[in-house]
């Protein structure tokens, strides 16, 4: 008879972490590891974002108003390349091909 208490091995050979009562382990279950990199993430509650802001702003404020998507545009690139640099390239080609299908559309 199996003890309900007892490590159980899994499909994938880990066992379910649970421990007989009389064992005296403990199991301290690790926190898992984001695969973000939280010191260098530009998001909404950092120290950077309240600096970022308000010179994207200014410079919206201060630039002239044909060029503003442009600054818009590579001020947006920046701030998600700063929370994940491999999707810049993502976010570049749906941005291109949103723009083809805009025009496609438009004529």
């Amino acid at each position: 008879m199996h003890d309900r208490h007892s490590k159980k091995p899994l499909r994938n050979g880990k066992t379910d972490g649970r421990v007989s009562p009389g064992s005296g382990a403990c199991q301290v279950q690790e926190p898992r590891k984001s695969r973000s990199r939280r010191g260098d993430e530009c998001c909404l509650i950092r120290f950077q974002f309240a600096l970022f802001f308000p010179i994207v702003v200014g410079l919206f404020w201060c630039t002239p108003q044909r060029l503003r998507w442009v600054l818009l545009l590579v001020a947006s690139y920046y701030f998600y390349m700063c929370w994940r640099p491999p999707y810049a390239i993502l976010l570049v080609v749906i941005t291109a091909l949103d723009y083809c299908v805009g025009k496609a559309l438009g004529v």
